[in-house]
């Protein structure tokens, strides 16, 4: 049985749909999930719950996302990838027209759970697609997948927030996304012949029985591999200046406690941060297609780590904080998809959907516990120490990605 993710070209017009279908996708899952937190003023009142009850809704619909992204290396076994993609998003969409409907905080948090385990596939299976489809840019289209995401949780509060003011209320704006994320699912059906499973050839190891054994064979292999052992440590050691998690936590109350500012002006200068997090994967990512994804991704670790150390010794918050801020987004948010670059490229092709849902089950896992370790050092010691772990983290991941090296050519990019 021939793979078609290795040897099959698919026709550039059907590819750059792919991508940009893959792209809008991944963009809407974060718009909904960003709406959901402008949201959270308005749940405290309708839904008579605390700040307690907020953060669980807020870890139940991380969590749930997060846990399942180990799956979809065995599931791509199975199923296509865009049948994968294709029923997440729809499971998005109708997990959002539910919270339209909760009447109490525990149908809210029912929805918001179901609303999760469709967004888990989005990032994985999403990833493997796009590294199958462009072998010869994967730094470059990984890069833009990060940059949608953020695009994404971007557009959120402004859009959610203008919305509100004009008088729309929560749930038809809840409802609109996700009439958008339904079709975005049904549209993946359109590409199913395309978008297939990267163990297409698995049929061979004997049926459903053979293929499960398979799946689980090549879970171990894969975590017996030297180069993924180094580049797992490397995620875990840089996860402390993970954007999504640290500094979306306390770079704003930090901005607001050392210079005084209002939250609207510290969220401009968050606001600038993110612009950096949309340009600088796509841009970094094509860069390291060019030079080297191993060499681009210390660099970009190195970066990271003197950008955020240094945010903290501005005197004041004027267009030179923001033009830093703007700089440290570029590497921050370039650094994921380099390290996700180069885990594609640890082992063969028929691996990818095992590889990426290993890497973006430790990065989304790993996240959480460094907020709360740096929460702590602030609390105790101040924010000097905790900007410095953050910096210390990337070097750390730097000294880690020095013990990867691939033996073997990559394989033939054409």
């Amino acid at each position: 049985m021939e793979n078609r993710t290795e040897k099959a070209e698919p026709k550039p017009g059907k590819r750059g749909a792919v991508f940009i279908l893959v792209f809008l996708s991944h963009a809407m899952n974060h718009v909904q999930s960003g709406v959901l937190h402008i949201f959270y003023p308005i749940y405290r009142q309708e839904f008579d719950v605390g700040y307690l009850g907020l953060g669980f809704l807020s870890t139940m619909n991380q969590l749930v996302a997060s846990l399942l992204q180990i799956s979809y290396g065995f599931l791509a076994r199975f199923i296509g990838r865009g049948v994968l993609l294709g029923v997440g998003n729809i499971i998005v969409g109708l997990g959002g027209i539910g919270i339209g409907f909760a009447r109490s905080y525990a149908q809210l948090v029912t929805w918001v759970a179901l609303r999760s385990i469709g967004a888990s596939a989005q990032h994985p299976v999403g990833a493997a697609t796009l590294a199958s489809f462009f072998l010869d840019q994967r730094a470059k289209v990984l890069g833009f997948h990060q940059s949608a995401g953020n695009v994404g949780g971007w557009i959120a509060p402004v859009a959610g927030s203008a919305l509100l003011l004009i008088g729309v209320s929560w749930r038809k704006i809840i409802w609109l996304i996700a009439i958008a994320n339904t079709l975005m699912g049904l549209a993946y059906f359109c590409f199913r012949d395309l978008v297939v499973p990267a163990k297409a050839r698995a049929g061979k190891a004997g049926g459903k029985g053979g293929r499960a054994m398979a799946g689980l064979a090549e879970y171990r292999a894969v975590m017996r591999n030297r180069n993924i052992l180094f580049l797992t440590l490397a995620m875990l050691a840089g996860a402390a200046g993970r954007g999504t998690n640290i500094l979306g936590t306390y770079l704003t109350t930090y901005l607001v406690d050392a210079y005084g500012l209002d939250a609207s002006r510290a969220g401009f200068f968050y606001s600038a941060m993110m612009v950096g997090g949309i340009i600088g994967p796509g841009v970094v990512g094509w860069l390291a297609d060019r030079i080297s994804h191993k060499f681009i991704c210390q660099f970009t670790l190195a970066a990271s780590a003197v950008f955020n150390f240094t945010v903290i010794y501005y005197p004041r918050a004027d267009w030179l904080l923001a033009a830093h801020l703007i700089l440290a987004g570029v590497f921050i948010w370039a650094r994921g998809p380099l390290i996700e670059t180069l885990f594609t490229e640890a082992t063969d092709e028929s691996s990818l959907d095992t590889l990426l849902s290993i890497y973006y089950t430790v990065a989304f896992v790993s996240g959480p516990g460094w907020t709360l370790i740096t929460g702590l050092i602030i609390d105790r010691f101040g924010t000097t120490p905790a900007f410095a772990l953050m910096a210390v983290s990337y070097l750390l991941g730097m000294v880690f990605l020095a013990f990867v090296r691939f033996g073997t050519p990559a394989p033939d990019r054409q």
